[in-house]
């Protein structure tokens, strides 16, 4: 019983773990968390090359789709 109820806890906590949205990410954190400067992240982008979304006047990151990226080997140049 207690093994019931410990894995049925932890169906629990993972839906809401998976409810959660994850949270977008600026271009100076994308380029933080990827290890690269700035302006590649922009030259990136202008080139049409790397997953973002533009808010008005800002770029926006999903760590996420950045993993994916790099995963199909979006980090090479063609």
């Amino acid at each position: 019983v207690v093994e019931q109820i410990a894995q049925r806890a932890a169906e629990i906590v993972g839906e809401q773990v998976q409810a959660e949205p994850e949270r977008w990410i600026t271009l100076y954190e994308a380029a933080d968390y990827l290890a690269c400067k700035p302006r590649r992240l922009y030259a990136l982008k202008a080139a049409g090359r790397i997953p973002h979304r533009v808010d008005g006047s800002r770029v926006l990151f999903r760590a996420s789709e950045l993993d994916r990226w790099l995963d199909e080997g979006g980090g090479k140049v063609p």
